[in-house]
């Protein structure tokens, strides 16, 4: 099957073998997965953008093109077999792009489910409705800053990143010099003094 022609398997989930292959100078990545489909879908996704995690089938992916690659299944079977069968393939071919040893790494662990509570925030973040105290929580998160000269109060400030872009500097660098010692800086005069308040 080609890059392109990637069909849905007619059994939601097949569990197998599978195989990546270079048509022109016949190197071969092969995988194992509990859904076939799926997994051939994300290699070529992350193929076509550039973000393979082995990066020695991405360099020929890049070299060869997208046309000189085909996807296909080497065998289906059954979830108890599937590391002893995808170690039998890649011992077995000569030019493999395989980089990590085969590992039962397609058995994971379930997650704990979600609370009813956490499910009801991601449905409503999903679908953008935003929580009446939402601007209230950014308030509190906010430290508001005070700056001081030679101890005499020059200004105050309602957040850390106005007064980062007051004195032209990045809320990172600027939060470097509230609440300490004063230190030579080309943004303050030698008796400077920042501090937090509320």
């Amino acid at each position: 099957m080609n890059i392109d022609e990637i069909k849905k398997i007619n059994v939601e989930e097949e569990c197998g073998i599978y195989f990546i292959k270079n048509k022109i100078s016949k190197n071969i990545y092969i995988g194992q997965s509990t859904n076939i489909y799926k997994r051939l879908i994300l290699h070529k996704h992350e193929l076509l953008n550039n973000k393979h995690s082995n990066s020695h089938l991405q360099r020929s992916f890049n070299k060869y093109g997208k046309y000189n690659f085909k996807f296909g299944v080497i065998e289906y079977c059954n979830i108890n077999s599937i590391t002893q069968k995808e170690i039998f393939y890649i011992n077995n071919q000569n030019n493999v792009y395989n980089i990590k040893e085969a590992s039962d790494s397609v058995v994971h662990r379930k997650r704990r489910p979600s609370s009813k509570s956490t499910k009801l925030k991601q449905s409503l973040a999903k679908k953008g409705i935003i929580p009446k105290n939402l601007n209230d929580l950014h308030k509190l998160s906010r430290r508001k800053v005070r700056y001081y000269v030679n101890d005499i109060l020059i200004k105050t400030f309602d957040s850390c990143t106005i007064a980062a872009n007051y004195f032209k500097m990045t809320p990172n660098i600027f939060n470097l010099y509230v609440g300490r010692k004063p230190r030579k800086s080309k943004y303050f005069p030698e008796s400077y003094k920042l501090e937090y308040y509320e």
